[in-house]
């Protein structure tokens, strides 16, 4: 019998009340409250591989800002997909940060030049 190596489905509920994943559960809200409300924009425009491009960014962007380990924040990545649940972020009303977001997103033709640092240059923080 083959092994599995990647899984088909995870319980958000389970792993999101397990606290060893604390951190990455708040990373996780932070880039579902950007990328939920636009989902259907960047399916369109960038498809399946630049959605799932965006997120990995994002998920860089928010572990560096929360000081979350960089290899928790790669799994999260590697789960996210099986986490996220795509139909009930369409219906996720608009938020000023997905807005924020949105418009940053409208300068770019490649979804590779989005990267960590692009996200970071989307949210500029307040000194």
């Amino acid at each position: 019998m083959e092994k599995l190596y990647h899984p088909v489905y995870i319980n958000f509920s389970l792993w999101a009340s397990d606290p060893d994943n604390e951190g990455q559960l708040q990373v996780f809200h932070c880039v579902c409250s950007v990328i939920n409300p636009s989902i259907g924009l960047i399916c369109d425009a960038f498809g399946y591989e630049g959605y799932l491009h965006i997120v990995a960014s994002l998920v860089l962007f928010f572990a560096d800002l929360f000081d979350e380990d960089r290899d928790e924040a790669l799994d999260l990545i590697r789960i996210f997909p099986l986490l996220h649940d795509a139909g009930a972020a369409a219906i996720t009303p608009v938020n000023s940060s997905s807005e924020q977001f949105l418009e940053c997103l409208y300068e770019v033709n490649n979804f590779r030049e989005i990267t960590e640092e692009f996200v970071a240059n989307c949210f500029p923080q307040n000194p």
